[in-house]
């Protein structure tokens, strides 16, 4: 889940099936511009990790629908992230 300012994500998961017979559950985040990350498991572990932003990139696009007509159109342009919003839109 990405933070309401856009500068975190958050990850949790859920081992369903179990580790070994115990149930397992791991939780963490890391800053979008990189950085130092932290995570928790269900066995009590914990630390800190290194994030790296390798590339960004942005585009001129005012919209997906920009995007799509500037491709031509067609299946790839259309399924492309490139112009969809990152939040939903309420």
């Amino acid at each position: 889940m990405l933070s309401s300012d856009g500068t975190w994500i958050s990850i949790s998961s859920v081992y369903e099936g179990g580790w070994a017979g115990s149930a397992y559950s791991w939780t963490g985040g890391f800053p979008v511009a990189g950085g130092t990350g932290n995570y928790l498991d269900s066995g009590g572990s914990s630390g800190t990790y290194t994030v790296v932003l390798v590339t960004t990139s942005s585009t001129n696009y005012a919209t997906h629908g920009a995007y799509v007509t500037a491709m031509g159109g067609g299946d790839d342009a259309a399924h492309s992230c490139v112009g969809m919003p990152i939040v939903a839109q309420s």
